[in-house]
């Protein structure tokens, strides 16, 4: 029987995840937390074949739950399953251990398979993120400039990219106009960029316009 932890802070979530591995009656759902210290100690415990874990973890860091787990079983398969975009978060997930990683709106088939990879062995990695990884590799192990950025910084780099004004951005965010204006000078400077027309430059040959 395999044993599974589900990581994950929202219970609708957490069901559907549970009810599509359940399907198989050869898997077990052990833990279903977010809190750190149980997981570790059922790890620790149990002899867990799967973990599968979302990013946004109330007062907690996803990216050091994700840590911790490695670190207390390397051999463990960590699977993420976020809502975080791909295109900022899975290069840094698997930096940190993870086997595979997919989006909250994958088809139950994709989980499936994703989930058959991990238990028999192999990496699951989706061909967007394989070239985010390839890149990854071709610079040295260094991360690509958007992904320096914070959550916020990242979403205002996206709407700056799709040519949206300050004003616009701080009326469909609820900030106010400053609070706009600083993020967005952040993200020039963390992705050393020197104007909005080369982050809308890079945006579209990133392939992030949708």
């Amino acid at each position: 029987m395999a044993k599974v932890i589900i990581v994950n802070a929202f219970p609708v979530l957490r069901k559907g995840v549970k009810d599509i591995l359940s399907e198989n009656e050869n898997v077990s759902v052990v833990l279903e937390s977010v809190e750190e210290s149980e997981v570790r100690r059922t790890i620790l415990k149990e002899k867990v074949d799967l973990v599968v874990m979302d990013l946004e973890i109330p007062g907690n860091d996803g990216l050091g739950m994700l840590r911790m787990i490695k670190t207390t079983d390397p051999a463990v398969p960590v699977l993420v399953l976020t809502a975080l975009p791909e295109e900022l978060y899975g290069v840094a997930a698997f930096k940190h251990g993870a086997d595979a990683y997919l989006s909250n709106e994958s088809g139950t088939e994709e989980l499936i398979l994703a989930v058959q990879k991990l238990m028999g062995g192999r990496r699951y990695i989706t061909p967007h993120l394989a070239e985010r990884l390839a890149e990854f590799v071709e610079n040295g192990g260094q991360n690509l400039p958007h992904e320096r950025l914070t959550k916020r910084e990242f979403q205002v780099m996206l709407m700056l990219g799709r040519g949206m004004s300050i004003n616009d951005i701080s009326e469909e965010l609820c900030l106010s106009y400053w609070t706009v204006a600083t993020y967005k000078r952040r993200t020039l400077t963390k992705m050393g960029l020197d104007s909005v027309a080369q982050l809308m430059r890079y945006v579209l040959t990133e392939g992030m316009m949708k």
